[in-house]
């Protein structure tokens, strides 16, 4: 069925709660920080995931919201940064309304002083003003920091495939085939477990290694009917 009205948009911070360097709100407008039709015009002609997704739900109403970007070399966002950046999100999303489904271009290990997991929180925030019938899809970086909370909120969490990344695009596209698949009354399972294991970087990567050899296993099994 075509015709939906589908929200776009998203915050991409990796934190690094080890750096001094502050994370504030001139950070992201120094980098990334755009709103309204400037997101589909810069994004969508670039590797990115927001292009992805706006190919794949071509059809749709795609409805921008707001989308910023900054560098990973921030500590935690400051409290008032990711409450001023949260609220404008949110005040676009309910400007919005009704939607049919909202797709969220994240990172998925953004901190904020105050709260530790600002991903699920964001994610949780928009399932609270969409309400709980409402598809939500959410592309991360492979580097997410996965919670239950994310999981709970969302009803897929569709992580890149590749580090070093080259599949932004893809994996915008990704999340917007499961929300077509969910706005076409399909249905999906989503499962959350946390492993206590930390990977260095050295040996996260997709081109060789042994985090390699999983990933291609993961693919493999994901393309096996049933």
């Amino acid at each position: 069925m075509s015709g939906k009205r589908v929200a776009i948009g998203g915050f991409y911070q990796e934190s690094h709660s080890f750096s001094p360097a502050p994370a504030t709100l001139e950070e992201f407008e120094a980098c990334t920080l755009l709103r309204g039709p400037e997101l589909f015009e810069q994004l969508g002609v670039m590797n990115h995931e927001v292009a992805g997704v706006l190919e794949v739900l071509a059809e749709h109403k795609c409805l921008p919201l707001v989308y910023g970007a900054t560098s990973a070399s921030g500590m935690p966002l400051r409290e008032a940064c990711y409450d001023s950046l949260r609220a404008e999100y949110l005040d676009q999303l309910r400007s919005a309304l009704p939607v049919d489904g909202v797709v969220m271009t994240m990172h998925g290990a953004m901190v904020a002083e105050h709260i530790d997991d600002a991903t699920g929180d964001l994610i949780s925030a928009v399932r609270g003003i969409v309400g709980p019938d409402t598809p939500i899809t959410v592309s991360l970086d492979l580097h997410a920091n996965v919670t239950r909370r994310m999981a709970t909120a969302s009803d897929a969490l569709i992580g890149y495939h590749t580090a070093p990344h080259i599949d932004q695009k893809d994996t915008g596209a990704r999340a917007a085939h499961v929300m077509q698949h969910l706005l076409d009354g399909g249905k999906v399972s989503q499962a959350y477990r946390s492993i206590p294991m930390i990977v260095a970087a050295e040996n996260g990567q997709t081109t060789y290694g042994p985090y390699s050899e999983v990933m291609d296993q993961a693919i493999q099994t994901e393309t096996r009917q049933g």
